[in-house]
């Protein structure tokens, strides 16, 4: 074959190649929506989709937020659980239903506590240990900053003596969003507000999204919003495949050619669930590494110091007690047991600023760590032993709080951990 016959055999092989990817990208990102492709840049939202956002979870302030006396239902490995929202807008506490409450919790999923029933949750069988009524205001997703906003918000309608603010590590990325889409692919609802730190101050930028009107035409405010999210540039872009196929698959290699391979795999298999989970495990492990570099971001510190530094102060103008309680994912256990300690030195360089809990090394002390968490569609939470692990841990530390003795509070951070 003459050298021009080589470079045709080749420009049609990569051809066939590269229309192949294509059209199985386009096959699998039907089924699997953190395969991101360039219409994902600005998607069209639904107005279905809208409607039923607006009725059921929209907050024009926070995000997204439950409404009281809603009620819901998750699908876990073990069937499924229930939820429910009493008149307070707190998570339903079948334990001391009714009775006064000189705690609230604030923060995310694993403050809600999902995929476990409502007398399973750790505030509710912390409150069953403290003998008093809890209050449970994490809502799914929240990072500090929205936490933050919504525990204003409630302490100003409850008095309460102990303020306690439960996050993930994540919390450090989810802070940095402002359309949690550029950082959980096909999030495209959750717009959110941000805090950024500018001359060593905090700056609030409210959402993007207050309306109806707001989603349809959320591209007229396109720029600011790609401005103002930390993963647009950093980790969207990155992670987009368009023409040509092969050169973006071969670029990200290490995140699209395993995730391609476990869907493949399935669909040759009819193990698509199977498939789905591990493919979903690779984008857990990718995100958790962007998180990760972000605690090694000295900006990135410096705002994740100054929202903690925004809790303590709202919750003492409140008359309460702060404390943040630092709960470990999956992932977080996965990589400290491989060596990556991601987080605890900077939380330990916080927690002369805030009463910190970090359970992070009690998790990894159990004897079965798997028995902590347990499945969901959104990745694992933690079980209803996880929870019961959590409770019995914080009460150790509460308890003496509410006899009075706040000046137990005052202790290292090391003091905590091996409270906790």
């Amino acid at each position: 074959m003459t050298a021009a016959g080589w470079i045709i055999a080749i420009l049609v092989t990569l051809a066939i190649l590269e229309h192949t990817c294509w059209l199985l990208l386009r096959h699998f990102r039907s089924k699997f929506q953190w395969l991101i492709m360039p219409a994902d840049t600005a998607p069209k939202i639904n107005e279905a989709l809208i409607q039923k956002y607006l009725s059921g979870s929209f907050d024009a302030e926070l995000g997204w937020l439950r409404p009281p006396g809603s009620q819901g239902q998750d699908k876990t490995q073990n069937g499924p659980v229930s939820f429910a929202i009493d008149p307070h807008g707190a998570r339903h506490n079948p334990v001391q239903k009714g009775s006064s409450s000189q705690i609230a919790v604030f923060g995310d999923s694993y403050a809600f506590c999902r995929l476990v029933n409502d007398k399973d949750t750790w505030p509710c069988q912390l409150s069953q240990l403290l003998g008093n009524n809890i209050r449970n205001f994490g809502v799914g997703n929240y990072g500090l900053d929205q936490a933050c906003l919504r525990m204003n918000r409630e302490l100003e309608k409850n008095s309460t003596q102990i303020a306690v603010m439960c996050i993930v590590p994540e919390s450090m990325a989810r802070i940095h969003s402002y359309w949690k889409h550029y950082f959980e692919y096909g999030n495209i609802l959750s717009f959110k507000p941000r805090y950024t730190v500018e001359n060593d101050s905090l700056v609030y930028h409210p959402q993007a999204v207050k309306s109806a009107e707001d989603f349809r035409n959320y591209r007229e405010n396109l720029e600011t919003i790609q401005h103002l999210d930390e993963f647009f540039h950093n980790k969207f872009l990155p992670d987009l495949i368009a023409f040509p196929v092969t050169w973006h698959l071969l670029r990200r290699w290490n995140r699209h050619i395993p995730i391609l391979w476990h869907l493949a795999y399935g669909a040759m298999t009819n193990n698509r669930e199977t498939a789905r989970k591990k493919a979903f495990n690779v984008v857990i492990r990718n995100n958790a590494k962007a998180t990760a570099k972000l605690y090694s971001s000295e900006p990135s510190k410096k705002l994740f110091s100054a929202l903690v530094n925004h809790f303590s102060k709202t919750a003492h103008n409140f008359g309460a007690v702060p404390i943040l309680v630092i709960v470990p994912q999956p992932i977080d256990l996965e990589r400290q047991e491989n060596g990556f300690d991601d987080y605890r030195e900077f939380m330990n360089q916080i927690s002369s600023n805030v009463h910190l809990i970090d359970l992070t090394e009690t998790f990894l002390k159990q004897k079965e760590p798997g028995h902590l968490y347990i499945e969901g569609p959104l990745g694992p939470h933690v079980s209803t032993y996880g929870n019961q692990v959590i409770a019995e841990s914080l009460a150790k530390i509460l308890q003496p709080l509410l006899r009075g003795q706040k000046d137990n509070l005052n202790k290292s951070h090391e003091g905590y951990n091996s409270c906790a």
